[in-house]
Order: structure tokens, then C-alpha cells, then sequence
């Protein structure tokens, strides 16, 4: 078993090696890690190989997207690559009878997908529908609007994707986001640039994802040895999790045969309730931004400097070698 996980590992990386050595700066990298960006322009040997799962399972959504959308709507445009300012773009869907153009994310559940319904989508990502809009129009293809699906890859239904926009093409946005582009690649170029001055993610951040944390960051700090005493306590909880999970799959399984019905069933009550449609007034803040951008023109949309606080996150997981067996 392990011989066939370990084929498989090793065949995934190195299909997507190939991929991660991209020697351009795309929109979907843009406000990244700038550490990370010289490293990936400059060709830095890659210390960290590791296998993205989300993003593996986001393109093969993309794909399938891909194909039935384009089989199903002639004539629009689906998972192609066009480019603004240097920067190449790829396009997950435009339809130019709307004039409008669409990237996907994905996202683990539909628990992650309620944080961006209440926060918004990262900056990034909205430049990146700007870029891409950009492209759109410089290749000829008209293109006014553009937004955000968010897709769960998890769950039984589409019910639970939210969609952000669409927005006008920002032209300001785009020219932006292409400049910081240029920029990186001004540093890259230069040889006094030491990546390490760059650094745009906390450390634990890199040891788990950037494909150069040992080269940006050196060897990671030991773990802290915690007490014996603690070490049963963990076991319990990690088993615990994982029957958790096992439950919540076999309870997503069996909800189809009994949502929708209400009454006892045997020595069982079934309750479904919600469903309902109901009409809620909310402020309109894009007008309101739009309204403020008219009457000031030359200054900027006021904000407020919040504090909140992170969520407390805890992970219970075996030790083991981590992919590639390098730290």
C-alpha cells in the first residue's frame, strides 16, 4: 500500500514540477510573496517539492467546467491564456454576448465559502479579474464585468457556491496590478535583490506551502517537546476527528433520502424546516462608493481601522515524514 501511495505522490510531482517553474509572474500570482516570486523568476532549484491538494482538485473542477460550459454555450471562451502588460492571464470563462468574465476558486466546504460571503474576496483576487478583463479587451474581445465564483470541494450541492460581483472593468485596477508585476521582475533582475528582504507570509505559512521555505528560511525549528502526559490526550482526539469526519460523510450520504420530510418514523421524529424564500434590505455600499468617488474625486474612500481577533484552530495529527521527506 504504501509502495502504491508513493508511486502516486511521485508521479503527481513530477507532472506538476514542470508547472511550478514558471518563469513569468501570472495574475493569479500577483500580491503574492515577493520572496517567493525572485525565487520562482530567478529559477531557484526547488527545496521544498510538495503536492498542492486543493489546488490538483480546483484544476480538475476547472477542467470539467471547462468542457461543459463550452459544450453547452457556443462560442464562449473557456480556460484560455491571453495577456496584459506582460502579465499572462488565463481566463477560466468569458462569455461575450454578456460581455462578462468569470474566474473560479474553489474552496474546501461550504464553511469556508460563508467566511468569504461575510469578508469579501482577498485583493488579489479581485485584481486578477481586473487583469484578466484587461486581456480580454486588449486581445479584442469585449468585456465589461467580471467576477468571483467560489466553489466547494466538498458537499452535495451547488447550492452552497457564492458568487462575488459582478464589477465593472476597473482600467486603474488592472494598469496596478500590472505595474507590481513589472516590479517584481525589475527585482529579480537585479542582482543586489536578496528575496529574503521580501518575505510576505509568516514562517509556519512556508514551511507548508512555498516550494522554497528551506531556500528563503533555513532548516524549521524543532518542534517543541511537550509532556507524556499530553501525548494520550492527543491520540484521543485525533481518533476522535477522524470519526467526526467519518460521520459527517455518512451523514451527508443519507440527508438526501430524509431532507424535505417531516413526521416519525418509527421510534424517530423528522423535522425539515428553512428552505423558505424571504426578502431582506441590506445598504447598498458599491452605490454608496460610487457616490463618494463622484462627489470626491480626489480622495480616497474613507475606512476605519478595526482589531479582531483570529480564530483559534486546533490540528491533532500523527507524526510522520512530510511530503518529499525534506525537513
Amino acid at each position: 500500500m504504501n509502495d502504491i501511495l508513493g508511486d502516486l505522490r511521485a508521479d503527481i510531482l513530477a507532472y506538476v514540477s514542470p508547472r511550478s517553474a514558471q518563469t513569468a509572474t501570472g495574475a493569479s500570482q500577483v500580491y503574492g510573496c515577493i520572496a517567493q516570486a525572485v525565487f520562482r523568476l530567478r529559477g531557484e532549484p526547488v527545496t521544498d517539492p510538495r503536492i498542492g491538494w486543493p489546488a490538483l482538485v480546483g484544476n480538475g473542477i476547472h477542467a470539467q467546467l471547462a468542457a461543459i460550459r463550452a459544450a453547452v454555450r457556443p462560442g464562449v471562451i473557456c480556460e484560455q491564456q491571453f495577456t496584459f502588460k506582460n502579465v499572462p492571464c488565463t481566463v477560466d470563462y468569458i462569455d461575450p454576448a454578456q460581455r462578462l468574465l468569470l474566474d473560479y476558486k474553489t474552496r474546501n466546504d461550504a464553511d469556508a465559502i460563508a467566511v468569504i460571503r461575510q469578508d469579501g474576496p482577498a485583493p488579489a483576487q479581485v485584481a486578477q479579474i481586473q487583469l484578466g478583463m484587461g486581456a480580454a479587451r486588449a486581445a479584442g474581445i469585449s468585456v465589461d464585468r467580471g467576477g468571483l465564483v467560489f466553489l466547494p470541494r466538498a458537499g452535495d450541492s451547488i447550492d452552497d457556491a457564492y458568487v462575488w460581483g459582478p464589477v465593472d472593468y476597473d482600467e486603474d485596477a488592472a494598469l496596478e496590478a500590472a505595474a507590481w508585476s513589472a516590479d517584481v521582475d525589475t527585482l529579480a533582475a537585479d542582482p543586489g535583490t536578496d528575496p529574503r528582504d521580501h518575505r510576505g507570509k509568516p514562517a509556519f505559512w512556508c514551511y507548508q506551502y512555498c516550494p522554497y521555505a528551506r531556500a528563503c528560511r533555513g532548516e524549521p525549528a524543532p518542534d517543541p517537546v511537550l509532556s507524556d502526559e499530553v501525548e494520550p490526550i492527543a491520540a484521543d482526539y485525533h481518533h476522535a476527528s477522524l470519526a467526526e469526519k467519518a460521520a459527517q460523510a455518512r451523514m451527508r450520504e443519507l440527508r438526501p433520502a430524509l431532507l424535505g420530510l417531516s413526521g416519525r418514523a418509527g421510534a424517530y421524529k423528522i423535522i425539515t424546516s428553512g428552505g423558505r424564500p424571504k426578502t431582506t434590505g441590506r445598504v447598498d455600499v458599491d452605490s454608496l462608493i460610487g457616490w463618494w468617488k463622484f462627489a470626491n474625486p480626489d480622495m480616497p474612500v474613507p475606512t476605519v481601522t478595526e482589531e479582531t481577533v483570529t480564530t483559534q484552530r486546533l490540528t491533532v495529527k500523527p507524526v510522520t515524514q512530510p511530503e518529499g521527506g525534506n525537513h
